[in-house]
C-alpha cells in the first residue's frame, strides 16, 4: 500500500512540475478559484480614509522652425557665355558623379552591415532553437522518468496487495 501511495505521489509530482513549467494556468484551476473565493471572504477590510487635494499641472510647449535655401534657381544665367555655362555644367556633373559614388559606397557599406547583422541574428536563432530542443528533451525525459518510476511503484504495490488474496485463495 505504501508503494502505491509513493507511486501516485511521484506521478502527481511529475504532473505538477510539468504544468508549472510549461503552462501559465494554475495546476488545478477549480481549487485555485475556491482558494481565491475563500481568501476574499476571510480578509479583513481596513478603514481607508479618503480625502481631497489639489495639484497643479502645467504643460508648456514651444517650437521654432526656420529654413533657408541656398543656390541658384536656374541652371543657366542670362549673362554667361556658352563656355562658362558648359564649364559650370561639367562642374555640376562631376559633383553629381562624386555624390553618386559616395552614395553607392555608403549603400554597399550599409548592405554589408545588414548582411553581417542578419548572419549574427541567424546564428542566435539557431543557438536559441538548439537550447529549446535541449530543454524540451530534458523536460520530457525527466518527467517521463519520474512518471515511469511512479508507475513501477504502483505496479509493485498492487502486486504486493494481491499476494494475500492469492495466498488465501489456495
Amino acid at each position: 500500500m505504501l508503494l502505491a501511495v509513493v507511486g501516485v505521489g511521484c506521478g502527481v509530482a511529475a504532473y505538477v512540475g510539468s504544468v508549472r513549467q510549461f503552462d501559465t494556468m494554475p495546476v488545478w484551476p477549480w481549487a485555485s478559484a475556491q482558494i481565491k473565493i475563500l481568501r476574499e471572504r476571510l480578509t479583513f477590510k481596513r478603514d481607508m480614509r479618503t480625502g481631497r487635494g489639489t495639484a497643479k499641472l502645467v504643460i508648456t510647449a514651444t517650437g521654432i522652425g526656420s529654413a533657408e535655401a541656398f543656390g541658384v534657381g536656374s541652371v543657366f544665367n542670362s549673362d554667361e557665355s556658352i563656355d562658362e555655362r558648359m564649364a559650370r555644367v561639367e562642374t555640376r556633373l562631376q559633383l553629381l558623379e562624386e555624390r553618386g559614388g559616395a552614395e553607392q559606397a555608403r549603400a554597399e557599406k550599409a548592405e554589408r552591415l545588414l548582411e553581417e547583422q542578419l548572419a549574427k541574428q541567424g546564428r542566435r536563432l539557431e543557438e536559441a532553437d538548439e537550447q529549446l530542443r535541449a530543454l524540451a528533451k530534458a523536460v520530457a525525459v525527466s518527467s517521463a522518468r519520474l512518471q515511469l518510476v511512479g508507475l513501477i511503484l504502483v505496479g509493485i504495490g498492487t502486486m504486493l496487495m494481491a499476494v494475500p488474496t492469492i495466498v488465501a485463495a489456495f
